[in-house]
């Protein structure tokens, strides 16, 4: 600790040197250009890259759309508008580039339609679609999290009334003629962190900020239900009267101090940050807007980038040229341009509205420090399980250093999780719960042309579940090595990498003794140059060395001996087609490989080469069932057909189906990890989502044993495992059903299809899906029985009670899962009250089969299918604009149906038992500017009698708060 600390100091001192420069160098520069006067202004003037309309495609409804007015209702409150948006426009004015992490989807930014629905009597319902599917990647309170809408609304189009400023963080004015009166925050974030963060950092304009009361992504749609009431709309306002702009912006969980939940538009982009702006406060920080006349044609993208384009900004704000933005009137009959220029009259706005000195983005204009710390208390009514309060600080260091080409990034965290718990430090001094650099990179932005960054060090590894997979929270930003990230402008995108490989990456998820020699090398390349295609792939290649136990003989130098590896590459696309249908499609190659030489050498040495425990054998085949002993190139194959539509005919459903197949064989070295942090755990802050499959839940192509142990952790005590498959994995049985969905089951082997309805109209929204899987495994899964009944008992010479083992392929049993999920928001009731019922339900079909030869066994024949059903009702209440509460009853009930026959005789023995468990949920969460704190508390009545040694009643709590600087 002592040491780290040491280093913290170094580090400040040297941070307070650079700094002394900076701030000495900034007030040289300012007082040069006070008495320079306008020449010495010219001179130091900013000039940015030329806006580029490549890869910029008309609305393919542009043509269609006569007028933006397309339905008028029976007052003048009531009316349907539609604002379209050249396609491919997503970047400011016209140079901005999207952040180099792969969960910044291309087109995720890019609006392509608007629609304004006020046919409600009490509602008016924003839709905004764009380029690309929605994700949630982050565990957002939406089914989105990448996206950030802000809508500003000119009710009067007077000048002198309404705002000229906008919330803060846009870093724009608005015409004196167009002030805003109403703006909507479409957030992804929980209510009351949006409400905290405009109540302290727009107090001036708070009574004029709208929170929708329904916030939903469906598809590539986002849905705002907001009521008219909090718009000011009575029947006598004409909406089409209205003035409208939306701002583009992505969602900030750790925002600048003075800004409201936006992303930063850097000079250059990083892993979490747009690039083409400034690391100032004078540049646009948004992406894409509407102009009018909002029909979606080319120009309108041209006039996009001619607004955007004026923008300055220095050091000091008060110098800050920002652009001015203009809001899309239906009424309009032309384009709005000021006569003396945007330029000029952008510096004139500018001028006259110069902000207050806000506190400096970076120490000194160059080092923005962070932190995070995170508490967690589990406790269990059943003395068996351990109960521990766990602890996570977390502390960091961003900034750049000496030259603007170089950034450096640094942080600090608590060096072993497990030794948090309370257990450990109450026997203990914190001090011995060591602060360790956990992650520290030096970035190169825009060396050379089509290069954006280069960063040596540690980085976030996430290009596809499908190969690299998704690595879990905590290990995010670990993979140490050299990448690459950059562009070729209107052709691709690409991520190049040689990187050391984690812990768990490897033969039988470990590295053998070697690690330095062990090596990661990975690509990903995106293109959409195509209009209406995109297309990706991917390639990981995991190398393993060992040391040659034959060299270093005599003196001379020992070398090293290639053990093995594996690859795994996909390609998968998105094809748009008419009437509103996609397609999407996936296509997966892996390969595991083994040195025969190595082989050779560690069988016939008896020797422990690898350090894996066992002399004389390579490995075992606990990483998947295609790597056994001997095994050398076995390839795996994987595939999924996706059709779509989120609007069906304009009925308002979505409609998916999907097909896949998964071959048992395939392997992603990482794993496509699904583990849901948010379920009945307790654990966790987000979910990774890893998913591959469409389906409610968190499958995943691979699991890593110690993502079935987190699993495992879980207070709930799983269904009998008697109602479960085994794992094709794992072997285990007891990894399914113990959380609300799904929790870590293993795609592996798995083919079938899923169909998916969404129907969504204002505060109502349903979800149905279903889906049929077999198994292309051809192993088999052990299943046991024993006779109960009497008069078979006898005629077959049984005894009552003896077990009977039965092996049961895989190809031969067929499962059928569907879920369905309803959502009613009661707004009118205090802030809101949710009103969700849900079911759950899964069969499994498991054939006819006579037992192994040499068994007794081998005379009886075996049938079974197994049943769960899962019904919930949830209430969660909106108490403050900080608090949410929701109660749930979830009733789970099983059945299984055995029927066991003579070979020879036909009576049978049929049986049949139930599984039945009552749980009451209670979940809250309350925020505040700096944090938040979470509870989630159980208890379950399990009367089952029919699976004996189960705990009849049980109970846990998990609390957790967090606070972030």
């Amino acid at each position: 600790m002592k040491h780290v600390w040491r280093f913290l100091i170094v580090i400040s001192f040297v941070v307070g040197i650079f700094s002394s420069y900076s701030v000495f160098a900034q007030d040289q520069g300012q007082t040069q250009q006070t008495q320079g006067g306008e020449e010495e202004e010219a001179l130091v003037g900013q000039t940015h890259p030329t806006p580029s309309m490549e890869g910029v495609r008309e609305n393919p409804e542009s043509s269609s759309l006569v007028s933006n007015v397309v339905q008028v209702g029976s007052t003048p409150d009531k009316a349907r508008i539609i604002f379209l948006d050249p396609i491919g426009d997503d970047k400011g004015p016209g140079y901005y580039t999207y952040p180099t992490h792969p969960v910044y989807v291309p087109g995720g930014f890019d609006i392509v339609k608007v629609e304004i629905d006020s046919m409600d009597d009490n509602n008016v319902t924003f839709k905004i679609t764009v380029n690309a599917d929605l994700k949630q990647d982050w565990g957002m309170a939406a089914d989105f999290d990448i996206q950030y809408f802000q809508i500003y609304i000119d009710q009067d189009h007077l000048p002198g009334s309404g705002y000229l400023k906008c919330v803060p963080g846009l870093n724009i004015y608005f015409p004196p003629e167009q002030g805003w009166e109403k703006v909507v925050l479409v957030s992804p974030q929980p209510r009351a962190r949006v409400e905290i963060e405009v109540s302290s950092k727009a107090k001036d304009m708070a009574q004029d900020v709208v929170i929708p009361k329904v916030i939903k992504g469906i598809g590539r749609t986002i849905i705002a239900v907001v009521s008219k009431k909090d718009l000011d709309l009575t029947k006598d306002k004409d909406i089409t009267k209205w003035g409208f702009q939306i701002f583009s912006q992505s969602n900030e969980g750790f925002p600048d101090p003075e800004d409201v939940l936006t992303r930063n538009v850097n000079e250059y982009r990083g892993l979490h940050r747009w690039g083409g702006g400034s690391d100032y406060w004078g540049d646009p920080e948004f992406v894409d807007i509407v102009m009018w006349p909002a029909k979606g044609t080319l120009q309108e993208a041209k006039d996009q980038f001619e607004v955007l384009n004026v923008w300055e900004s220095y050091p000091n704000p008060l110098q800050d040229v920002k652009a001015v933005v203009p809001l899309v009137y239906v009424d309009q009959t032309e384009k709005w341009a000021p006569p003396m220029g945007y330029k000029k009259f952008a510096k004139l706005m500018s001028e006259k509205l110069k902000p207050a000195l806000p506190a400096d983005k970076y120490v000194s204009g160059n080092f923005d420090l962070f932190g995070k710390l995170f508490t967690r208390w589990n406790w269990n009514y059943d003395a068996t399980k351990e109960n521990v309060i766990r602890n996570s600080l977390e502390l960091g260091i961003d900034g750049k250093v000496f030259t603007e080409i170089i950034d450096f990034y640094l942080r600090f965290e608590l060096a072993d999780w497990d030794a948090t718990k309370w257990t450990t430090w109450v026997n203990s001094t914190p001090s011995q719960v060591p602060l360790v650099l956990q992650s520290r990179r030096v970035m190169l932005n825009n060396p050379i042309p089509t290069v954006n960054v280069v960063s040596i060090g540690n980085y976030e590894l996430n290009y596809n579940p499908w190969t690299l997979g998704q690595a879990w929270y905590p290990d995010r930003d670990k993979f140490m090595g050299l990448f690459v990230d950059g562009n070729v402008e209107g052709a691709f995108s690409y991520s190049l990498t040689v990187h050391y490989p984690l812990d768990w990456i490897g033969f039988n998820w470990s590295k053998g003794n070697n690690r330095i020699y062990d090596l990661v090398y990975g690509y990903r390349i995106f293109t959409s140059a195509i209009p209406g295609v995109k297309l990706e792939n991917t390639l990981g290649y995991y190398t393993d060395f060992e040391i040659n136990p034959q060299s270093g003989q005599g003196g001379a130098a020992k070398t090293m001996i290639y053990k093995g590896g594996d690859a795994s590459t996909e390609v998968d696309g998105e094809v748009k087609l008419p009437l509103g249908f996609g397609l999407n499609f996936v296509a997966a190659l892996s390969s595991v490989g083994v040195n025969p030489e190595f082989l050779r050498l560690e069988k016939e040495l008896e020797l422990d080469i690898d350090g894996d425990g066992k002399v004389g054998v390579l490995t075992s085949s606990e990483i998947s069932p295609a790597l056994t002993i001997d095994s050398n190139n076995i390839m795996g194959y994987a595939a999924t057909l996706l059709l779509k539509n989120d609007n069906l005919f304009d009925t308002g459903v979505g409609l998916s189906v999907q097909g896949f197949y998964i071959n048992h064989n395939y392997y992603s070295f990482t794993a496509a990890r699904g583990d849901d942090p948010l379920a009945s755990a307790g654990f966790g802050g987000g979910t990774s989502s890893a998913d591959v499959l469409i389906m409610n839940g968190f499958q995943c192509v691979h699991r890593a044993p110690q993502a079935a142990d987190f699993v495992s952790s879980s207070p709930i005590p799983s269904v009998p495992s008697e109602f479960l498959i085994e794992d094709p994995v794992t072997g285990q049985k007891g990894i399914g059903w113990i959380n609300d969905k799904w929790e870590g089951i293993s795609a592996l082997g798995w083919t079938g299809g899923t169909a998916r309805f969404d129907y969504s109209v204002d505060v109502l929204r349903l979800q149905l899906e279903g889906s049929y899987i077999t198994f292309n495994y051809d192993g088999t899964n052990e299943v046991r029985a024993s006779t109960t009944n009497k008069d078979f008992s006898s005629a077959t010479l049984l005894a009552i009670g003896q077990p009977l083992t039965f092996e049961i392929p895989y190809s031969s049993i067929s499962k059928i899962r569907g879920f369905f999920i309803g959502t009613y928001k009661l707004a009118d009731i205090l802030l809101g009250v949710d009103i969700s019922p849900s079911v759950m339900f899964e069969m499994n079909m498991f054939p006819t089969v006579f037992g192994e030869r040499g068994d007794v066994a081998e005379f009886f024949k075996f049938s079974e299918n197994t049943m769960f059903v899962s019904p919930q009702l949830a209430i969660g209440v909106q108490w403050t604009k900080l608090l949410y509460t929701s109660l749930a009853y979830k009733y789970e009930m099983g059945t299984q149906n055995i029927t066991l026959g003579y070979k020879f005789l036909p009576n049978q023995d049929n049986q049949t038992r139930n599984f039945t468990r009552h749980r009451i949920i209670l979940n809250g969460r309350a925020d505040t500017p700096v944090g938040y704190y979470k509870v989630r508390a159980e208890v379950w009545f399990d009367p089952t009698k029919d699976f004996p040694g189960r705990a009849p009643f049980g109970a846990y709590s998990v609390l957790e708060w967090e606070y972030g600087f």
